[in-house]
């Protein structure tokens, strides 16, 4: 990936109506490359009309629907994802083993990433969605990040080309040289005195770019701004803060490499 800001920065298009996606996206076509769709989208207008409209104005999408599925139904749908143009898709890594490498296999020139431990979920959450049943006897529930770095690698090792994190496992991720070549996307990203709103696991940008995210994806801090020129003056920070992040990202990598 070329060293652009624009290139680091996934806008997230959660919407309910492709009106509201073209207000949003319209005014800042000459800033932002990409967008990523989900399911307030998906669900209210449908998933291909969404990303037709949204590849009409000749944005990068990013479907953000995190597959769920068995093997065969995962690559009938993963077939059409990857017709439609498509740049990055997700699948749920709990889908199975079979599931990941069906996806992997049928994802065309797209990128296919995992998504695994949600950043509304926080380590007390983990004993309650299955992680850890009490009758396996272990003393205490594995970390988030446990869960998060084992079925990654497992769905790297099937074909996947990276996976969604959030910044919390993203620095411990940054210090193993296994994932160095995965596309690591981080999301709850957050400014320091911003709201977290659902997320738990949240982080700045520039701090998910120096712990070698690949780029992150941003929306409430964008969207809920007035449509326009607030919007547009908010991301032109962001690149700012994600240049300089960069900058300093290199200079880490390069004085790594003389030691």
């Amino acid at each position: 990936m070329e060293e652009y800001p624009q290139n680091h920065l996934w806008l997230a298009a959660d919407v309910t109506s492709l009106r509201q996606t073209e207000m949003l996206a319209f005014p800042l076509q000459d800033l932002i490359a990409n967008v990523k769709i989900g399911l307030e989208l998906t669900t209210a207008v449908g998933t291909m009309p969404a990303v037709r409209f949204l590849k009409g104005y000749g944005f990068n999408i990013f479907l953000d629907t995190k597959l769920c599925g068995t093997p065969d139904t995962i690559a009938t749908a993963v077939s059409i994802i990857a017709d439609s143009g498509v740049s990055m898709f997700t699948v749920a890594a709990h889908a199975g083993p079979r599931s990941v490498e069906a996806a992997a296999r049928h994802k065309g020139k797209a990128k296919m990433l995992v998504s695994t431990v949600l950043t509304s979920v926080e380590e007390s959450d983990v004993p309650s969605i299955g992680y850890w049943p009490p009758s396996v006897g272990r003393p205490s529930p594995p970390s988030i990040f446990d869960i998060s770095s084992s079925m990654s690698r497992a769905a790297l090792d099937l074909g996947a080309d990276g996976f969604v994190c959030s910044g919390q496992e993203l620095r411990a991720i940054d210090q193993l040289k296994f994932f160095e070549s995965a596309y690591k996307l981080v999301t709850g990203i957050r400014q320091p005195d911003a709201p977290a709103h659902d997320h738990k696991r949240k982080i700045s940008v520039g701090e998910a770019i120096i712990y070698g995210a690949s780029a992150v994806v941003i929306g409430r801090p964008i969207t809920d701004l007035p449509y326009g020129t607030a919007q547009r003056a908010v991301v032109l920070e962001f690149y700012e803060e994600i240049s300089a992040a960069l900058a300093r990202r290199r200079e880490f990598l390069e004085s790594a490499q003389t030691l």
